[in-house]
């Protein structure tokens, strides 16, 4: 067929001739050499684009379409894009965002849309290298897609085996079982586990000799994501069978093959490339990292008040990796800003709710489960708390300690607490670490004032 290109300025005119029907995002890439985002979607209504700045980023709405995942963040170490986000903006809408790394601009009418085929939009963004070959047709059975490492983003139960969803191509794969014929352990090399995954009881892994599975994410540089399957004696003949069905990746787990080999502890994980920026161990960034130091980090502010207890630490749990610190309180109790910054999204989302990302430097702050939700008017992005006395804004500027939101229910969460992460330069860090610091060198300023006093 031959392409249409759409100006973003034009995009608003298309959305009146389609149904508001929701539908899904089955597939988003972006390749960081041509600067080119796939989108493979449900609904056949165009998506809107515009363009903002402080940092410079490329906002798309895909209207009347839902991103069931959760937030997914992929980082890139080349070219002029930093990172690109995928989330659900609110009931009806889910966002791509795609962030320029600082320094660099982008003009509304450098940004092409391309309708390519029913549900499927190719856009180019300004800063790569556009390539000369036609827009390729839909990937092949089996043929792997060409993607920056895989995520794994759900499991279900089919007939004769396991289905596991990905998106990007697979690595190696080792099956592996334990001495007495209870478990088998199924690695998945260069394949992250999705930060939007939930563990769903599955009754029909019975029917499989399978009594219980977990998926956990074992290693991070490379990533690993290990499927663990605790089975009747004897039911230990499983094979791996990395796939493509339909528009979605996928490997299946079957049941059949040669007996895997017998380890008499749990394995070390398989290796593969390096393409997820998780710091799932990270040092005492403060002490041994002094590149990722602030001046001091007794400028920070605790970012719950009404704080009553940790409830979940930063790493893995129930079968996935817990990417920031939970801390409980009091549903409406403010959160405050733990340092000097911008922030520069707030956003609604399945898992985190109600959420605002502050940037300072090259850190960035993530505050999930708030009270209210994100709201658009004339002058952009801002968070509706009605009675909260809050004015938050996404590109306002807030400092260390102000008030930006109150602590919710909102998304997946079984009590009110405030979620934080913590990320620099793109990798995970557990805010553990820094509070630790944080409250050490306030001690320390405290008792060198009391002894000038």
């Amino acid at each position: 067929m031959k392409p249409t290109w759409i100006l973003p300025g034009s995009v608003g005119c298309l959305l009146l001739a389609f149904p508001a029907q929701a539908a899904q995002l089955n597939r988003w890439q972006f390749n960081p050499d041509t600067h080119v985002l796939e989108l493979t979607t449900e609904s056949t209504a165009a998506p809107r684009v515009q363009v903002l700045a402080q940092p410079t980023r490329v906002v798309v709405d895909l209207p009347s379409t839902q991103w069931p995942v959760g937030r997914e963040i992929q980082n890139f170490q080349r070219g002029q894009v930093r990172q690109v986000r995928v989330a659900q903006f609110d009931e009806t809408t889910t966002r791509v965002v795609v962030e320029f790394h600082p320094g660099q601009t982008v003009q509304a009418q450098q940004v092409q849309v391309q309708a390519v085929g029913q549900g499927r939009w190719r856009l180019q963004l300004p800063g790569g290298v556009v390539a000369a070959a036609p827009v390729q047709p839909e990937l092949l059975q089996n043929q792997p897609n060409q993607g920056t490492g895989a995520i794994l983003r759900g499991v279900r139960a089919i007939e004769g085996g396991i289905f596991l969803q990905t998106q990007g191509q697979t690595g190696a794969t080792r099956v592996q079982r334990s001495a007495d014929g209870r478990q088998v352990w199924i690695d998945l090399g260069n394949t992250a586990l999705s930060p939007g995954y939930q563990p769903q009881p599955l009754p029909q892994l019975t029917q499989l000799g399978v009594q219980n599975m977990r998926v956990v994410q074992v290693a991070n540089q490379p990533p690993v994501t290990r499927i663990v399957l605790q089975v009747q004696p004897g039911q230990t003949q499983w094979q791996v069978q990395v796939q493509q069905i339909g528009r979605m990746g996928g490997v299946m787990l079957v049941r059949g093959g040669q007996t895997p080999p017998v380890v008499a502890t749990q394995p070390s994980p398989v290796t593969a490339p390096d393409h997820w920026g998780i710091a799932a161990n990270p040092e005492p960034v403060a002490i041994l990292r002094p590149e990722m130091q602030p001046q001091s980090w007794a400028l920070g502010s605790f970012p719950v008040e009404n704080f009553q207890t940790y409830t979940s630490p930063f790493g893995p749990r129930w079968g996935r990796f817990h990417y920031g610190l939970d801390l409980a309180a009091p549903e409406g109790s403010y959160i405050r800003s733990w340092w000097d910054g911008r922030v520069v999204e707030i956003f609604n989302d399945a898992g985190c709710g109600t959420g605002i990302v502050v940037q300072s430097g090259q850190w960035e702050h993530i505050y999930c489960h708030l009270r209210g939700r994100a709201a658009k008017d004339s002058q952009g992005v801002y968070l509706l708390d009605a009675n909260s006395g809050l004015s938050i804004r996404q590109g306002q500027w807030v400092t260390a300690g102000l008030r930006i939101g109150r602590v919710g229910m909102t998304g997946r969460t079984t009590g009110p607490h405030l979620h934080w992460g913590l990320r620099h330069a793109g990798r995970w860090i557990d805010p553990a670490i820094v509070l630790r610091e944080m409250y050490a060198q306030q001690n320390r300023e405290r008792t060198f004032s009391q002894r000038a006093s």
